[in-house]
């Protein structure tokens, strides 16, 4: 049925055959059916374009207001919003952030069935399917509107408004539509795999003993509907374990032991995997490997690792190396990176190259910084983002678009770059949180690397194919020489083409940043920081993840290769009487430009730095409190140690532990 007729109230709009064209002259334009309208689906179709900005109205109330009572669903270009109107009052159901600027063409359907909104928006000239809304709890409703903002394009067309009742004696055949989800009991389910069949009621998981999880379509949930069947909540998000199910088989399950170690290309893990597979390595591997927590998400959930290292037989303390994956939920190949990294230094230990290594370093690996933002995206809904799982409103759950981008709520230039670098929106999935360093992964990894002063660290992420280098945040000045910028050069040189069509390079940044993690280990504790961006996306398949592990993995090893082979020097600042000194130690020739301090190691008054030649020259030790001190140095192949004891005594004071080393 179409609802667009002579009979309805029109105002800015004229009809021209089954749709409406905007009148120039006119800024409001308002169209109101006079055709009854209580329940049912509606499909609807309109142009787009740059000054988008149009609703549909759920009339509750009579009269020929466009102002009336109900429920408004509105698009512009960059939102899709809908609210419940009552009287003066609007209460915002939905804000949905979306691009729709340069589509031209937009198709929208709308179930309204026993109370419920459901609303699919489709693309149709490019065929893509945009975005679902869902509300509950709807007011009841008489007839339809349309309302057209008064900057919304002046060539704004109405294609079609049609209308059909939910329920039908005799259903048209269709194939399924977009998947929507129910979590039935077994009568329910049987019930309506006699009405639906099993294509259009699909089983996708098992949840208990009495509840499973079954994909539909809108049809569907009116078929049932209209049979009487109470099928409760309606989930209209997809997670990525249903788009993948190598990892729906593989949750839940205890890791997989192999004559080396254990299975780890077989799905990607969500946080409770990773806990159970990291404690699995350690106490397979306990000579070399210990697993440790630094802290807890917001919902709680650990964030686990392994400390990998080799018995330290000359008693002198080692460099760190950090090594961490997931600072973004919807990055999950990200932690696969890592794990390959695990699997080779714990299975693979005596090679000698390997070996070598865990002679020569700790390394601290943390696949999962982010567990709540990880587990969402493979058991909510793969667009849920970047972000953490922070509740914004306080409601005590965290929707889709709630949370902080950890990787923009590190202290160091938190924010400034304004809006370009980060957002304040808490919408953008790169919302920087209220304040630097709320977030607590974020403070987790920040007292475990002021506890460590890494000499090194590698984030994985993913997205596209690059290897970022600090300073990342346009208009820092980078230190002179630039030794991380020449590190991560040679560490892609001669690589192959990525599997993803992609060649690697060296990039300051992909976009203006502020507020990143490489940025502030490399300010704080002159960590020589890299983030690879190692995937343009997330693979499927077993076998392309594997191709592209393999493609990444020379640049850990050639970065370890770097720091052990030299130019390298570490050592220790002790007082008269051998204690640690917490001091700056820098080298003489390299200009920190933007107010770097970088110290020693307060508990055991160690430190390293990665040097741009091999040839003689000074360290610059200073203390608060005490005059300076110049000591020269003549760099050796590989690490070059260096034992600085102070002739005088300072004061002491405590050191906060993350994690307490290994006696």
């Amino acid at each position: 049925m179409n609802l667009i007729d002579e009979a309805g109230t029109l105002r800015g709009f004229s009809i021209r055959g089954r749709g409406l064209r905007a009148d120039n002259q006119t800024s409001q334009r308002s169209f109101l059916s006079t055709k009854p309208f209580d329940e049912g689906l509606i499909r609807w179709k309109f142009d787009g374009g740059r000054k988008l900005d149009v609703g549909i109205l759920l009339r509750s109330s009579d009269g020929l207001s466009a102002n009336s009572d109900g429920i408004f669903l509105r698009f512009q270009k960059d939102a899709i919003t809908l609210v419940k109107r009552s009287g003066e009052q609007d209460i915002l159901l939905v804000d949905e952030p979306i691009r729709l600027a340069s589509r031209k063409r937009l198709e929208v359907i709308l179930l309204v069935q026993d109370g419920t909104l459901l609303v699919e928006v489709f693309d149709p000239r490019k065929r893509a399917f945009l975005r679902a809304l869902k509300a509950r709890n709807l007011p009841p409703i008489k007839s339809v509107g349309l309302i057209a903002g008064k900057d919304h394009d002046p060539k704004l067309t109405i294609r079609s408004l049609t209308h059909r009742p939910a329920c039908l004696q005799r259903w048209p055949k269709s194939k399924p539509g977009r998947a929507r989800y129910l979590s039935v009991g077994h009568d329910v389910a049987s019930r309506a795999i006699e009405l639906l069949g099993s294509k259009r009621f699909r089983k996708k998981e098992i949840i208990s003993e009495k509840i499973t999880v079954y994909r539909t379509d809108l049809e569907g949930l009116a078929k049932l509907r209209c049979s009487g069947l109470n099928i409760g909540e309606v989930a209209i998000e997809t997670p990525w374990k249903y788009m993948d199910p190598t990892y729906l088989r593989s949750k839940g399950k205890k890791p997989i032991t192999t004559r080396r170690g254990f299975r780890i290309d077989k799905s990607y893990k969500n946080s409770t995997m990773n806990r159970e597979l990291l404690k699995a390595y350690a106490q397979r591997f306990p000579d070399v490997a210990r697993y440790v927590e630094i802290g807890r998400s917001h919902q709680g959930k650990v964030i686990p690792g392994l400390v990998i290292t080799s018995p330290n037989n000359k008693g002198r303390p080692k460099p760190s190396i950090f090594i961490n994956g997931a600072h973004h939920g919807n990055e999950p190949m990200s932690v696969e990176f890592v794990y390959d990294t695990i699997q080779r230094l714990l299975e693979h230990q005596n090679v000698p190259r390997i070996k070598s290594w865990l002679k020569t370093f700790e390394l601290w690996v943390f696949p999962i910084i982010n567990p709540d933002g990880v587990d969402a995206f493979l058991e909510q809904t793969w667009r849920t983002g970047r972000k953490n799982g922070r509740d914004l409103d306080g409601d005590g759950h965290r929707q889709r678009l709630e949370g902080v981008d950890l990787n923009r709520n590190y202290p160091f230039q938190w924010g400034a770059l304004g809006e370009k670098g980060s957002k304040s929106d808490k919408r953008s999935p790169w919302y920087r949180g209220e304040k630097p360093g709320t977030e607590p992964e974020v403070q987790a990894v920040m007292n475990l690397a002021n506890q460590e002063r890494f000499a090194a660290a590698l984030t994985f992420h993913t997205g596209t194919v690059k290897l970022l280098v600090p300073y990342t945040i346009p208009g820092v000045d980078n230190p002179r020489p630039h030794v991380a910028w020449n590190v991560a050069s040679k560490l892609i040189e001669g690589l192959e083409d990525h599997p993803q069509d992609k060649e690697w390079v060296v990039a300051k940044n992909l976009y203006p940043v502020d507020g990143t993690d490489q940025d502030w280990h490399y300010h704080t504790n002159g960590t020589l920081a890299l983030l690879i961006e190692g995937a343009r996306r997330n693979p499927r398949s077993a076998q392309e993840r594997q191709a592209v592990l393999h493609n990444v993995r020379p640049i850990t090893s050639r970065l370890l290769d770097r720091i052990r082979r030299g130019p390298t020097v570490h050592g220790r600042v002790v007082d008269a009487k051998g204690q640690p000194v917490e001091a700056e130690v820098r080298v003489a020739g390299v200009r920190l430009r933007a107010n770097e301090r970088w110290l020693t190691r307060c508990h055991d008054g160690h430190f390293t730095r990665v040097l741009g030649h091999g040839g003689p020259t000074h360290l610059l030790i200073n203390i608060d409190g005490y005059p300076p001190i110049k000591k020269k140095v003549r760099p050796r192949r590989g690490l070059t140690w260096v034992e600085i004891q102070l002739d005088f005594e300072v004061d002491s004071k405590p050191c906060k532990m993350v994690v307490e080393p290994k006696r």
